[in-house]
């Protein structure tokens, strides 16, 4: 997450960028939901017009308990225009804040939403109680200057530790989608934004742009499906 790059240059800047959040209030979202958004990392080799290799690393926000991860195209960089991208070998952990790290697949993509949805490879592999969703069922909406906080992971360079940042919503753009636009928010990689409050606003996907957790119902609806398909199929595959 680039939110450590910019902070500085913003908050000095006039306060353009400076939330009105009691630092308090600010710690309390961070430890609150710091253990919701994991590091993603590893190597993909995959065919789309010929075959290529790609590092990935950023961070991702657990979706569900199962295990359901949610980032953007910019950290998984697979070519989303591509009409046929068959991924060939794939290295990709997340790191749980226990330390352990758990072999994740990339299970839908999505063009429109710039989001990529990751789930683990063997679910029944992964410890009860391993991953802790963010709270879609409290997801809230925002207006323009309202103040949010993003959460995020450093790069892996600084230890994809957890990241946090106060912002504001700059501008809300609601068509097609709704889209918050938030300047702090460098590149959208998949971090967590939440209202003062604590509730979760939606997921960076794309430079300045938080999507609105409502937004992306369908998608992770049908990533689920994916997933389990492709569970159910392994046995299958296994004994062949």
């Amino acid at each position: 997450m680039k939110l450590h790059l910019i902070l500085c240059g913003l908050l000095c800047a006039g306060g353009a960028a400076r939330a009105e959040l009691p630092p308090d209030t600010v710690r309390a979202i961070h430890e609150a939901h710091k253990d919701s958004v994991l590091m993603v990392s590893g190597t993909l080799k995959f065919q789309a017009q010929k075959e290529r290799e790609i590092q990935v690393a950023g961070p991702a926000t657990v979706v569900d308990t199962n295990g359901l991860l949610l980032t953007s195209s910019s950290t998984v960089r697979l070519p989303m225009a591509a009409r046929k991208t068959e991924i060939r070998e794939s290295t990709l952990k997340v790191k749980l804040p226990s330390g352990v790290e758990v072999p994740v697949r990339v299970v839908l993509t999505d063009a429109d939403l710039g989001a990529v949805l990751l789930a683990p490879e063997q679910p029944a592999a992964v410890p009860a109680g391993a991953f802790k969703p963010v709270n879609w069922d409290t997801a809230a909406q925002a207006q323009p200057l309202d103040p949010v906080v993003i959460v995020g992971r450093t790069e892996k360079a600084y230890g994809g530790v957890p990241d946090s940042a106060p912002g504001k919503i700059n501008a809300v753009d609601r068509k097609p989608r709704l889209l918050y636009i938030c300047a702090l928010l460098a590149s959208g990689d998949g971090e967590a934004a939440f209202d003062r409050a604590g509730r979760l606003l939606g997921i960076g996907l794309g430079a300045q742009t938080i999507v609105a957790a409502e937004e992306l119902q369908d998608v992770i609806e049908q990533a689920r499906r994916a997933a389990a398909k492709t569970a159910a199929q392994k046995p299958a595959t296994d004994k062949e």
